[in-house]
């Protein structure tokens, strides 16, 4: 039995959606992406099978949609449609203490397995009665050590991947039992156990305090929601009421240690009402069962370990990444190959093989908007969209090479601009510029395309980051120009007469290179979430070795009779880039001459059947992947939006390079398409570890400092106003300094001292070593 198998004989047959489970960065299982059933059923198992290095899951059975493909919450028993058979994970139970054995057993370490009982009538029964066939089950060997996994929505692991939470991975196996069984004879020897309402556990007597489990807990954030005196009705409280509990269940807290906690808060209902403790605690437990029910995949351990490792905020890069091996591509597309960026990267690559390859993309794709972004556009319901590209290539170490891209592709650019009778920097704009002298410059080229680069883009980060410098105008002239104008400007003379400049249309690729933690340092959260950064493809080099200079230098061939340089790949590409842009040039000329110069003269890319479609597809997966990225979701998610949209630009130039149609047109084909879908793992996966560095690089810096000043007041423990006055100047607000608070005592070497419910009886304990 192969995995499509195993799924075809335990999942229900008809329509309806599944999901398949990883592990995320904090260890829980988080990482969710939905198939609908049957007909997503091969890309389920290949997805499955392309993860199985690691600890997959899945569930038995059929949902209702869920909102979104990767929604972590709707594997609840609300949402099953349909189960088909008995299941149980069997834990330390012996499998010869079973009374029936099961169809399928999966067998998920050395001593733990989990079963199947495929019975040839489970057609003829309801959900519920499968559900109390394997309460049963569960019933007769809790003893034995069966664990507690009877109710409907249970997660189970997917055979032929591995189980990791041993030191030795172990290959998860399954073996088959052919012996047919029916429901009423599975029923004989266990009486199936439906539900009768919630479990509810016996009154306690040995009751903590609110502040000794909050102390225990140690986590500023679920202090401020213990301490919320805030709400405007019983819905409110009760909303109140059920966030606390799953903060501090989610922590590892007990049912008891949550009562503790709750029946002092201030939107404690059943004290407002007269109703009590006794009917509260009849509340929580109800509401730990519709917990554990949506939580019913990891342990309370996997939580509590979950827990210390997601909370820090400065986790090792390796654990922190998520998205480094993402791929775009569907089961049966193949990456094309033989276009103008792969042509670009390998003749690149002999020239310097210490570049990376992703660096000479970049610079293919920059030489392609800059000259060709003038020529056309992305008819969008929302606007013409250019095609002009932003990127930021960053190294990280000056052996990263960054810039020999950037050369190559200048030289190419030149070449072309003298092969059609233009001057050499006809596509390239001033390096040494301000923002207002780039702008009046480019103001002279109207409806033209070109490149503007930086090198070291991390001193522009740091000018522009200064008041009054001579940079600070550039950075937002960079924003504004993405959308293909360069912005309107009016100003006031020493007279008071105003001058004004209407904007004017001008395609500008940016290209700034530096080094990554060096450019990080310069920036924060809020400038990679909007502005400049996000509307730009980050490209870093992902490689941990290099060869040294001298390695990297070589001689060529030089012509006796011209000087040239002997260079037969380039030469080629040089040759189809000048015919391309006069073809362009000749109809976009003719054009212009004829329209009026507020008229369009670009023409609008189009797309063979199905292409732009598939573009969809790939967006919306994007951006599910940043959308539910464990830590840096609200970072990461603007840019990921925007690469989308740089995605089909970077289709649209592809398609370009061997310029218009017979028609004069261009048309984008599913091989442009597939090609450009590739290239946004590069995109996606660069600018995660970007936006790792830049809120490591600010952030520990700030967690360093509240540190350091704990530790050296005279009894180490300061008040959280006193820290407020401190701190005041460097952060936002109180949400910022509870965050601050809240990574550093993920560090352990502070704890919150809490004796009271305000904020001036809450006090932050130096408990670590020497600082």
């Amino acid at each position: 039995m192969d995995l499509k198998e195993f799924f075809q004989a335990v999942l229900p047959a008809g329509e309806g959606w599944t999901p398949i489970i990883l592990k995320g960065p904090m260890g829980g299982l988080t990482n969710f992406r939905w198939f609908e059933l049957p007909t997503q059923l091969d890309k389920m198992v290949a997805y499955a099978e392309a993860n199985a290095d690691l600890d997959v899951y899945y569930s038995p059975f059929l949902y209702t949609k869920p909102p979104a493909l990767s929604n972590t919450r709707h594997a609840a028993k609300d949402n099953v449609t349909k189960a088909a058979c008995v299941w149980a994970d069997g834990d330390d139970c012996p499998l010869d203490k079973l009374k029936i054995k099961p169809t399928i057993t999966v067998q998920t370490s050395e001593k733990h397995w989990q079963g199947y009982w495929l019975l040839t009538d489970a057609d003829d029964l309801s959900n519920d009665m499968l559900e109390a066939l394997s309460r049963g089950l569960y019933e007769a060997h809790k003893n034995d050590g069966m664990d507690r996994g009877w109710p409907l929505s249970k997660k189970l692991r997917v055979p032929f991947t591995h189980n990791l939470k041993k030191v030795k991975p172990w290959e998860i196996t399954l073996t088959i039992n052919d012996e047919a069984i029916t429901a009423a004879e599975f029923a004989a020897e266990y009486a199936p156990v439906e539900r009768m309402g919630i479990e509810e556990e016996d009154f306690p007597t040995d009751i903590p305090s609110m502040f000794e489990v909050l102390g225990m807990v140690n986590r500023s954030y679920i202090t401020d929601l213990a301490t919320d005196d805030t709400f405007n009705d019983d819905e409110d409280r009760s909303s109140k009421m059920y966030h606390l509990q799953c903060a501090l269940w989610e922590e590892g807290c007990s049912i008891v240690e949550a009562f503790a906690v709750v029946r002092a808060t201030e939107f404690n209902k059943f004290e407002a009402d007269g109703r009590g403790d006794g009917y509260l605690w009849k509340q929580i437990n109800r509401d730990y069962a519709r917990w554990k029910a949506e939580h019913s995949g990891p342990t309370e351990n996997d939580l509590e370990a979950s827990t210390r490792i997601g909370a820090s905020y400065l986790l090792s890069e390796a654990r922190e990444l998520t998205l480094q091996d993402v791929d775009f591509l569907h089961v049966g597309e193949e990456e094309p190959m033989g276009l103008f960026v792969d042509q670009f990267a390998a003749w690149a690559s002999t020239k310097s093989a210490m570049a990376p390859k992703q660096f000479h993309y970049a610079g293919a794709l920059a030489i392609l908007s800059s000259m060709f972004a003038k020529y056309a556009f992305l008819p969008t319901n929302v606007q013409k969209m250019p095609l002009n590209l932003y990127f930021l290539v960053l190294g990280r170490t000056t052996q990263s090479r960054k810039s020999t891209s950037l050369r190559l592709a200048e030289s190419m650019m030149r070449d072309v601009a003298v092969g059609i009778g233009k001057g050499p920097d006809a596509f390239i704009a001033p390096e040494d510029s301000t923002g207002e002298a780039l702008s009046a410059y480019l103001r002279t080229k109207p409806k033209e395309s070109g490149l503007f680069a930086i090198d070291e883009v991390q001193d522009f980060f740091a000018h522009a980051a200064q008041k009054g410098s001579y940079m600070a105008s550039m950075m937002p002239f960079l924003t504004k120009s993405y959308d293909g104008y360069i912005p309107a400007v009016a100003r006031k003379d020493k007279g008071g007469k105003v001058a004004y400049q209407t904007a004017t249309p001008y395609y500008m690729t940016f290209y700034g290179t530096g080094i990554l933690d060096q450019a990080a340092k310069h920036l924060t959260t809020e400038k990679v979430e909007s502005g400049f950064t996000p509307r730009c493809l980050v490209v870093i080099d992902d490689r941990d070795k290099y060869i040294t200079s001298s390695q990297d230098v070589k001689l060529v061939a030089v012509s006796a009779s011209t000087g040239r340089v002997e260079d037969k790949q380039r030469d080629f590409m040089l040759s189809n880039l000048i015919k391309s842009v006069t073809k362009f040039d000749t109809t976009f000329n003719a054009r212009r001459a004829q329209r009026m110069e507020n008229e369009e003269v670009r023409i609008p890319i189009e797309f063979e059947p199905g292409v732009f479609e598939r573009w969809i597809e790939f967006s919306e997966e994007a951006k599910v992947l940043a959308e539910r990225h464990m830590l840096n979701s609200r970072e990461l998610f603007p840019g990921t939006e925007r690469m989308t949209f740089s995605v089909l630009r970077i289709a649209a130039l592809l398609a370009m390079y061997n310029g218009p149609t017979t028609k004069g047109t261009v048309v984008v084909t599913m091989r442009e398409m597939l090609k450009a879908i590739s290239l946004a793992s590069i995109w996606l996966s660069s600018n995660e570890v970007f936006i790792h560095h830049v809120k490591n690089s600010n952030f520990s810096n700030k967690v360093d400092k509240l540190i350091n000043f704990v530790a050296r007041t005279d009894n180490g423990m300061v008040s959280i106003p006193k820290l407020m006055l401190k701190f005041q100047s460097e952060i936002s607000g109180m949400r910022e300094l509870k965050e601050i608070i809240t990574y550093a005592q993920a560090r352990g070497v502070i704890q919150e001292v809490v004796k009271g419910k305000t904020n001036n009886e809450r006090f932050i304990k130096y408990t670590g070593g020497q600082v």
